[in-house]
């Protein structure tokens, strides 16, 4: 998955996109990717969520983990590699 795939996926729902950290010059254990998006509403949250875990899957991807789907404030997703937070912007502020 490359920065510019990850970035596409959040502009389809208009999503805030905010960072994406290279975590390779930190030799991190967790992950070689951090992206850290944020919606306008908790429902915005959970098509984002959604849209990112659909196109995983569609690329023969695994999405290990998703928590905090249900309240939308704050979701995390576990793709192995790559760690996702979408935050709303009220939960982010």
């Amino acid at each position: 998955m490359t920065n510019e795939n990850l970035q596409n996926n959040y502009s389809t729902f208009a999503a805030k996109y905010d960072q994406l950290f290279d975590q390779e010059m930190y030799r991190s254990l967790m992950a070689d990717y951090f992206v850290i998006a944020d919606a306008a509403s908790n429902r915005q949250v959970q098509a984002i969520v959604t849209e990112v875990k659909d196109k995983i899957q569609e690329a023969g991807g695994e999405v290990k983990l998703i928590e905090g789907f249900q309240a939308a404030d704050w979701v995390l997703i576990d793709l192995g590699d790559v760690i996702v937070h979408v935050f709303s912007t009220e939960q982010r502020d």
